[in-house]
């Protein structure tokens, strides 16, 4: 079943990257991650294998969808739409935030099963050449019950232009 996923996830990607654009679009592909768990980081992995497609053009909606592995090691899956600010200097880099909002399926509890959960992020995407940039997002540690914890977390993500 992986594999099928990721030769069908490729096969979208090819024929996504080959179609005709306009030149303000922009398109990436997604590769790997990297996160940084505030607690239980020796229980969790810290680099994530991944591919996935992310459309997010200058001031206007967007969407993406990756297949990954999670800090578990679990295989995960996202799909989701976007909205990207109009890019600004940051420190001499081209900066955008972006508020995404995701339908993700992960294993989010150490010995649990994969669950289905709808995630707001937001992202802070800095551009290191013209052909790479990195999405930075992440959760807060959050208490809000007895049973329910949140492990805070901040997230790389490597992506590569398509334009």
């Amino acid at each position: 079943m992986k594999t099928l996923s990721v030769v069908s996830l490729s096969l979208i990607l090819l024929t996504i990257s080959s179609a005709s654009f306009s030149a303000d679009l922009e398109r990436y592909i997604s590769l790997p991650s990297v996160s940084y768990h505030f607690e239980n980081f020796n229980d969790r992995k810290a680099f994530h294998p991944g591919i996935g497609y992310e459309y997010s053009p200058d001031h206007a909606m967007g969407w993406q969808a990756a297949l990954f592995q999670d800090s578990f090691g679990q295989d995960a899956r996202y799909a989701g739409i976007n909205y990207s600010s109009k890019a600004f200097p940051l420190f001499g880099f081209r900066t955008r935030v972006m508020g995404v909002l995701n339908v993700m399926q992960k294993q989010y509890l150490k010995g649990q099963d994969v669950e289905t959960r709808i995630i707001p992020m937001p992202i802070l995407e800095v551009k290191a050449t013209n052909k790479l940039s990195f999405n930075v997002t992440g959760t807060p540690q959050l208490d809000y019950s007895e049973k329910h914890h949140t492990n805070g977390v901040i997230l790389f993500q490597l992506k590569m232009a398509m334009n």
